[in-house]
């Protein structure tokens, strides 16, 4: 029995690990959704909540990867990278922006 209760609690501590994730500052998930639009914005859709981040999502519910921002074309090429792998990516935004703009974003083996 106590084998038995132990498997359950490292299942569910393995599945706690898994989860897609989003708080004040930003998420931490698989991307659901990536898309570009003709004035130069990359838009970023996860399946955790991104109302979870002290900032104002894109139609309630993308980030934004605004054409200005500095290294622009590095932080794209993880989130594509992330998205083609379905590894999961962090973005960080900047708090209390407009379009939840992100700020930066990052890929690591240990999510």
């Amino acid at each position: 029995m106590k084998k038995l209760a132990l498997s359950a609690a490292l299942a569910l501590a393995s599945l706690g690990a898994q989860a897609n994730t989003c708080s004040s500052i930003g998420c931490t998930s698989v991307i659901e959704t990536l898309y570009t639009s003709e004035n130069g914005n990359i838009y970023v859709g996860f399946p955790a909540d991104e109302k979870l981040a002290k900032c104002t999502p894109q139609s309630g519910v993308y980030f934004t990867l605004r054409p200005d921002a500095k290294n622009k074309n590095q932080m794209y090429s993880t989130l594509i990278y992330a998205l083609a792998a379905n590894k999961k990516v962090q973005a960080r935004v900047h708090e209390n922006s407009q379009g939840c703009t992100i700020a930066w974003v990052s890929v690591d083996t240990r999510w």
